[in-house]
């Protein structure tokens, strides 16, 4: 792999990680964004419509990223999940909440579809073992981790910082 190879593919890891390690750990805190925002009807919906929303973007940004490019689609799904993460904790509804984890859902699908085909199309085939290889492991190491990670913070700093981890890794991806 060349040096800005690299660089790329550290970047697709880092917002892999945030989208793996702030879904397992949004799911740990569920109890408490439903006591505190005071609408358990919605408990349910607001994790169907995230994997609804992301189950759908996936192929859809998968077939655009292959006729336009991976790049725009990848930094796209990194906005998208990184913004509506941040408001997801922000959220003082129920309601708004679950929109946003829908939008955290589509850019979950859009970083999913065209980072992993970034590895397959861009890699060669040492490489390409070794990404997913990697990202295997890291898929493991993360909902082993997360929701342990998740539930001390939810505990003791409260939910909404789970959320706002996603700020400085939407940040770090974006500047490499």
């Amino acid at each position: 792999m060349k040096s800005k190879n690299n660089w790329i593919v550290i970047a697709i890891f880092i917002g892999l990680f945030e989208v793996l390690f702030v879904t397992a750990m949004g799911s740990i805190v569920g109890p408490q964004i439903v006591s505190d925002l005071k609408n358990t009807n919605a408990y349910a919906f607001m994790y169907t419509l995230n994997f609804l929303c992301s189950s759908l973007a996936l192929p859809i940004s998968a077939m655009i990223g292959k006729k336009i490019g991976r790049k725009i689609p990848i930094i796209l799904g990194i906005i998208l999940f990184g913004v509506s993460t941040a408001l997801a904790g922000a959220a003082t509804s129920m309601t708004f909440h679950t929109l946003m984890r829908g939008v955290q859902g589509i850019g979950k699908g859009f970083i999913l579809g065209n980072g992993l085909a970034y590895f397959g199309e861009s890699l060669d085939a040492s490489g390409r073992g070794k990404a997913m290889g990697f990202y295997g492991t890291l898929t493991g190491i993360v909902y082993v981790a997360a929701p342990l990670i998740g539930g001390v913070i939810g505990d003791l700093l409260g939910w909404r910082l789970t959320f706002y981890i996603s700020v400085p890794m939407t940040v770090i991806v974006l500047l490499i």
